[in-house]
């Protein structure tokens, strides 16, 4: 049954559990028995010796990143990745509620990073019944296709990659399958932007303005020199999984003159502030939805939220960001 605790920032709100998903890195005294495998949707899970399922992936990480436990994720950096590996261990997904008449729940944290489409904003467009599809359409995104486990007209690597493998197919049994509604997704344009057809869905994305709706739940405190400040937005944190792709996305760069030479006093103490706040908490989570934007004389992009602010990125393959689900039940 759902319960009232608080959050991965001190946020209250209503819980529940559903789903199993890859999140907290391996300690070090677990031995993973590779004889056996279990495949679930995209992933194949391996036993451990303490009990629970356990799958690898490769670190590819942006910045020198810790994991819950303080491993380092990698020595990566920039575009220079390790090509290490990692297991993780798959562990029940914590979800907000976030409308009880529509029996909406939105993760927790984010689950995992990946890009919004293959196919960049200004080229590599598609022609689907005769309409151009460019990068920051969700209805034909790689992050839907992922999502959903489905095919994307147009999309070779979507259809080859995601196809019954995606994230519902990997966090969901059957029985859990059967208790997810079909849900009638509403693509509005934000301001301007290219539209984009309403979808029906099991997993989605949140809107913009779904976002703004979510903002009550996400105030938090925190402490930096004996001064307590107050941290706004729609706050969320990387799980172990998902941190080990963090790519470019609401990482702070080491405090030094190079780098805040243009910043006034109140600019860098700005900086310094939120590096703090970065090193006490770890890097908060930009992550995509489904709203398409025009930010300034930028192409169409899809917006990105972090936990400072809102930040409008574009919609390309380099691009990896964190991936906050929702979804509706029966």
């Amino acid at each position: 049954m759902p319960s009232t605790t608080s959050g991965s920032y001190g946020t209250n709100a209503t819980y529940v559990l559903f789903g199993d998903f890859l999140q907290t890195h391996k300690a070090d005294s677990v031995v993973i028995d590779e004889s056996q495998k279990f495949v679930m949707g995209g992933l194949e899970y391996f036993p451990g010796s303490d009990g629970n399922l356990y799958a690898k992936r490769e670190e590819r990480a942006y910045w020198r990143y810790k994991y819950s436990d303080t491993t380092p994720v990698s020595a990566a950096h920039g575009t220079d990745y390790s090509g290490s590996t990692a297991w993780f261990k798959v562990e029940p997904i914590k979800w907000r509620v976030y409308d009880e008449s529509k029996k909406m729940l939105v993760a927790e944290n984010s689950l995992v990073c990946t890009w919004f489409s293959s196919y960049d904003t200004n080229s590599n467009t598609r022609t689907v019944g005769g309409n151009t599809i460019y990068g920051d359409n969700y209805e034909y995104s790689n992050l839907r296709s992922y999502l959903n486990g489905i095919s994307t007209e147009g999309n070779n690597y979507a259809n080859e990659h995601y196809v019954d493998k995606g994230f519902y197919q990997s966090a969901f049994t059957s029985s859990a399958q059967n208790l997810i509604a079909t849900t009638t997704v509403d693509n509005s344009v934000q301001k301007e932007g290219r539209s984009c057809n309403n979808t029906q869905d099991k997993i989605f994305v949140l809107s913009f303005s779904e976002l703004k709706r979510e903002h009550e739940f996400d105030v938090r405190d925190f402490e930096l020199d004996g001064t307590i400040g107050t941290v706004t937005g729609r706050l969320r944190k990387h799980t172990d999984y998902s941190l080990a792709d963090c790519q470019a996305n609401a990482c702070f760069h080491l405090p030094s003159e190079a780098n805040m030479s243009h910043l006034d006093d109140a600019a860098k103490k700005d900086y310094l502030d939120n590096y703090k706040c970065f090193e006490q908490y770890g890097p908060c989570a930009g992550y995509w939805t489904r709203t398409p934007h025009i930010y300034g004389n930028n192409p169409p992009a899809m917006r990105d939220v972090t936990g400072y602010g809102d930040i409008c990125s574009f919609v390309q393959v380099s691009f990896w960001k964190g991936v906050v689900p929702a979804l509706c039940l029966k």
